[in-house]
């Protein structure tokens, strides 16, 4: 960091110091001093004993539901003409899986930067 940036961050950095503390002399300054000159001790409240019951019903909670599986619905029939039949016997055929995606290529190595040559200074 340059010398004009330290100083710029030192600066204000004391100045919002000087504004908390002239906010926090300002609010705060009249009302403590008013309050500590009064000389009398504060008044005593003389409070009422309170009651405090309560009931609770001794019932479980009920047994949960299962979660009802929803039925699978057909598929529609389709109008579409139906291929020849053939003598020879057929089998179910089944969609191939999916492919696999491609690995993600490995990342080029860094190169190398060499030797470090100098004493840092800007």
């Amino acid at each position: 960091m340059e010398r004009r940036h330290i100083v710029i961050t030192v600066g204000a950095a004391v100045a919002a110091f000087a504004v908390a503390f002239g906010l926090g002399k300002a609010s705060g300054g009249e009302e403590t001093a008013t309050a500590g000159t009064a000389g009398e001790a504060p008044k005593a409240i003389d409070v009422q004993a309170a009651s405090i019951s309560t009931k609770m019903a001794s019932a479980e909670l009920p047994a949960l539901k299962p979660k009802r599986t929803p039925t699978p619905t057909p598929e529609p029939e389709t109008t579409a003409s139906a291929p020849p039949e053939s003598t020879t016997p057929t089998t179910p055929t089944t969609p191939a899986p999916a492919p696999a995606p491609a690995p993600a290529p490995a990342p080029a190595p860094a190169p190398d930067p060499g030797p470090v040559e100098g004493g840092g200074e800007d």
